[in-house]
């Protein structure tokens, strides 16, 4: 007989840093394409607002100058654009960031399913075995299920008969035996332009969208409210701020 020695104590803390790990990573990659896109020297907002606020203080020193006048609408000209080629960027991440939060939840419900199927067979081995472990079976579930916890926050319990149970979010049964629920995406009711998660089961379906903290779902989740969003509302009130100041200085002549 063989059997596998392990530490179920080191394998739930392996988990958690996995699950920990895969949530920063994933708030880590969208923080440097957001910092490369605002804070780039050279070509970021800031160095166009410069360049336009210089292009101004040449007309206030000689107003009379046509050509300083022709820089200061060619820079006022640049900044508008580099505004929306920014806005346009931010929606080319947004995007992205849709794909893989939908990518994730269809590689969740696929685990889940792989981890039941695995459940049965592990169930079924152990009986037919004389005592002998299905080994091959329990490293597979033990793969799943550690990519599983890169994906989201997982609580694993272990079963009497050798199967396991999944739990996520705030309690949701993701895998009960050999039998697994499923994660859906769907237009998120407060801005349709982004997603929520939906879990659903035999009992019907519900939005557990803030309740999946862990993972690299969960840090795509926090980072499209908290990095994302953030940065377009600040992008949008300093062009407001900017259009109207310049605009009210135009008109005091």
């Amino acid at each position: 007989t063989v059997r596998r020695l392990l530490d179920q104590f080191s394998v739930s803390q392996l988990r958690f840093a996995n699950s920990d790990l895969g949530r920063m990573q994933a708030t880590a990659d969208l923080a440097v394409r957001v910092d490369s896109l605002l804070g780039t020297a050279g070509s970021g907002i800031t160095a166009a607002m410069e360049q336009f606020f210089s292009a101004v203080q040449d007309v206030a020193t000689n107003p009379a100058s046509t050509a300083a006048r022709q820089v200061m609408l060619s820079r006022a000209s640049a900044l508008a654009d580099r505004f929306r080629s920014t806005s346009q960027q931010l929606d080319q991440i947004q995007a992205d960031t849709r794909g893989r939060i939908k990518a994730g939840v269809d590689e969740v419900s696929s685990l889940a399913a792989g981890i039941a199927r695995l459940n049965a067979g592990i169930t079924t081995a152990s009986s037919a075995l004389n005592g002998q472990p299905p080994n091959d079976l329990l490293d597979e579930r033990d793969r799943l299920l550690g990519r599983l916890s890169e994906l989201v926050n997982v609580s694993v319990v272990d079963g009497a008969d050798g199967a396991v149970n999944v739990f996520i979010g705030s309690g949701q049964t993701l895998v009960l035996g050999n039998v697994a629920s499923t994660l859906a995406t769907t237009p998120a009711t407060d801005d349709a332009s982004w997603l929520d998660i939906r879990f659903r089961d035999a009992g019907g379906d519900q939005v557990i969208t803030s309740t999946i903290t862990g993972g690299e779902l969960g840090g795509l989740l926090a980072a499209r409210s908290g990095l994302i969003e953030g940065v377009r509302q600040q992008l949008g009130l300093t062009a407001t701020a900017l259009a109207f100041a310049a605009n009210d200085q135009q008109a005091a002549g």
